[in-house]
């Protein structure tokens, strides 16, 4: 399943003083590696596009040039990440009203072990929310759950939240995994015709 992951890179002297030229996971038994294609977005980001992502653990591997020194470089990530075997889904298909509770129903997958997921969820306008601390999710198997967000009656309309709602699984690996979600506060119009 390809993937996009973006990759912010600093030269000595800014983003200006390095130039990436490859990008790509690498197993960490150095038997698979997965090239990326590059995009420029500017300011030192780049987004990396993989067909795939490696099974298990990976590192990201960085090839380029400093154009201070016109030394080619090459960087690993400290970090060895894997594909998380949690997935967390919410579908936002209307707005919320200022003054009124929003209901948000969501689903957590898993194609690993089975239990109690702890869940947690934020938002970026610290509304009240009220938010299951866990959900108990068959092992290869889902479960749906629900969170509220109470918009305070003096939200302006047209105003934006940002949610993140996290699911942990159950165990000593801990796995889990995130969905961001953008929610509209728009005024509820009404006309007496």
């Amino acid at each position: 399943m390809p993937a996009m992951l973006l990759v912010s890179v600093l030269g000595r002297k800014g983003p200006a003083s390095v130039k990436v030229a490859n990008v790509a996971l690498v197993t960490v038994s150095g038997l698979e590696v997965v090239g990326g294609t590059l995009e420029d977005m500017g300011n030192g980001e780049f987004l990396v596009t993989v067909t795939k992502v490696p099974a298990g653990e990976f590192v990201v591997l960085l090839n380029g040039t400093d154009v201070v020194s016109s030394t080619v470089f090459q960087r690993q990530s400290t970090t060895q990440m894997s594909v998380s075997k949690v997935t967390i889904k919410a579908v936002v298909d209307r707005s919320m009203e200022p003054g009124k509770t929003f209901t948000l129903p969501f689903t957590v997958m898993t194609d690993t072990t089975g239990g109690s997921y702890k869940i947690s969820a934020r938002n970026d306008r610290d509304f009240k929310m009220n938010v299951p601390g866990s959900i108990a999710v068959t092992t290869g198997g889902n479960a749906t759950g629900e969170l509220t967000i109470t918009v305070p009656a003096n939200t302006p309309s047209g105003t934006d939240v940002t949610l993140t709602i996290e699911a942990v699984a159950p165990g000593a690996t801990a796995d889990s995994n995130y969905a961001v979600l953008r929610l509209s506060v728009v005024t509820k119009v009404t006309s007496d015709m």
